[in-house]
């Protein structure tokens, strides 16, 4: 990850009288220097630079009954590239969760081991995708039964392989087959039955006497993996108008900056739970009202409180103190939902108009760092699903911005469509397969395109009414989606950048025509 990192000072927590006292006072006694000289050996992965030998066995391991096998040089590869590039992304396992020789012989950690594997076969190792997809599939749904009645540690694995594949999710063919709210769900669901969701406030107010530095990493674990399940779970349900299942509590800031003291990488986690967290309250402002029909505020005071919630939001953005293009991204990603929130019809068109600039400006800014992010040496495997299903959140905005007849005079049309055509031009080089995401969001764009030429597009466009801020995609989605099962699906023969100077309406590609795909 292109970051530079500083570390981030302590904060007090708004709200909290005990904001002062660090995580030792809150737990029942020792110092500072005790808990991390105690935690810092769990997040001790020098083992990843020792030679193979040493730590993996060299011999091949049957995937389950595909008729496959890995060696073990292929495992530790993945791990490696895990431990490299996937696991600045979500910071939350501890050495024993990354140690592939422990997963491997322990029954219970399974799970994990092949989730791992089965996120980095595409980048290590293509052709054992999807006998490792079909294995970790078959080890996940065999494993629902586990309840908060089985061994922590089992528990725990369970949590952390769904995460993962629900993050870095394997290659699916169509909506139907996406798996990324169902993962999440039953992550959370299991998390919150062994109440990992309090596990920064029952210490301090439930524990009789001190407690040793074993239940404090315990805490510590706990605060790590249920941070990652909100923050995962407000990620998914933004983007697919559902609502976030994971409560918080900001006592938990205060164990992830004490970990971020020696995790460098926690920095940028630990700003995007905070990011996601301000998202949930922005969210439930603009969309949790019981004075109307819609649950939406009403329309006559929806701009003023938008604008209110807007402020607070982006005063956020003053506190985060690294430079990350990926928390930059969850920072628009927030804001983009925040503006959809006016393109309900029922807005008044004073405030739908206003938002229309501000919210083209978002879009096209978005769609840039995303395609400055894959162009840069970042192993596009490693990136969550969350960033590219981001971009085509924001293009199908900005299409519908450029056609809307009410809106378009408010937004500079042609860098909307050069915004697009650069999104169009990123998911022709993150396409791996035919029936892919990157692929879907390309006969999307086809298929608008179509539906403009024939004059078919709906007025107004946004015409979907969602209380999460999600209405602005799924207006365009659904629209296509009613095109598509009329006249089916929408491929055209070859996608080139010189076909698309044809079919993409009449945008301004000729800087693009000689770049390759």
């Amino acid at each position: 990850m292109d970051v530079a990192y500083r570390p981030f000072k302590r904060e007090a927590v708004s709200g909290d009288n005990n904001s002062s006292r660090d995580l030792s006072e809150t737990s029942g006694g020792g110092t500072p220097e005790e808990f991390l000289e105690e935690s810092e050996k769990y997040f001790d992965f020098s083992f990843f630079h020792h030679d193979l030998d040493k730590v993996f066995p060299a011999e091949e391991e049957p995937i389950g009954d595909t008729g496959y096998t890995i060696s073990g040089r292929t495992v530790w590869a993945m791990f490696r590239a895990f431990y490299q590039h996937y696991y600045p992304h979500l910071p939350i396992f501890t050495r024993d969760f990354l140690d592939p020789k422990k997963l491997m012989q322990n029954e219970e950690k399974r799970p994990l081991f092949w989730a791992i594997c089965t996120v980095t076969s595409t980048h290590c190792a293509p052709e054992l995708r999807v006998p490792l997809m079909s294995h970790t599939k078959s080890i996940i749904y065999e494993s629902q039964q586990i309840t908060q009645s089985t061994s922590i540690t089992q528990c725990l694995v369970q949590i952390l392989s769904l995460l993962v594949l629900c993050y870095w999710q394997p290659v699916h063919h169509s909506t139907k087959e996406d798996e990324t709210w169902l993962h999440v769900g039953r992550a959370t669901f299991l998390a919150m039955q062994l109440g990992l969701h309090s596990s920064c406030t029952w210490l301090s107010d439930y524990y009789l006497y001190p407690i040793n530095a074993s239940e404090k990493r315990r805490t510590a674990i706990s605060a790590l993996v249920w941070s990652a399940c909100f923050v995962i779970s407000q990620m998914a349900g933004g983007m697919v108008g559902l609502p976030c299942l994971a409560p918080i509590n900001r006592r938990i800031y205060r164990v992830l900056a004490r970990v971020g003291e020696y995790q460098p990488s926690m920095v940028h986690f630990y700003e995007k739970l905070k990011l996601m967290h301000a998202l949930r309250d922005a969210i439930d402002t603009l969309g949790n009202s019981s004075d109307t029909e819609s649950g939406l505020v009403d329309p006559t005071s929806r701009g003023v409180v938008h604008s209110t919630v807007l402020n607070s939001f982006s005063h956020l953005a003053t506190t985060i103190q690294t430079e990350c293009r990926y928390t930059e991204l969850v920072f628009l990603s927030g804001k983009i939902l925040i503006h959809s929130f006016l393109l309900s019809p029922d807005t008044l068109a004073k405030d739908r108009r206003a938002v229309a600039l501000p919210l083209s400006t978002v879009c096209i800014k978005t769609i840039s760092l995303c395609h400055h992010t894959m162009d840069s040496n970042t192993v596009i495997h490693s990136i969550p699903v969350y960033f590219p299903r981001l971009c085509v959140f924001a293009t199908l905005i900005l299409f519908g911005l450029t056609v809307s007849d009410e809106l378009s005079p408010e937004v500079d049309v042609t860098a909307c469509r050069n915004a697009v055509s650069e999104a169009y031009q990123l998911f022709a080089k993150l396409t791996s397969e035919q029936t892919d995401l990157s692929s879907r969001a390309m006969t999307i764009i086809d298929g608008l395109q179509e539906m403009d030429t024939l004059g078919l597009l709906p007025q107004p466009v946004f015409h979907v009414q969602t209380r999460l801020g999600a209405n602005g995609f799924f207006s365009l989605f659904l629209s296509f989606k009613r095109f598509q099962a009329q006249h089916g699906e929408i491929i055209p023969p070859e996608r080139t950048i010189s076909n698309l100077l044809n079919s993409v309406w009449d945008w301004d590609l000729q800087s693009l025509v000689n770049q390759p795909l």
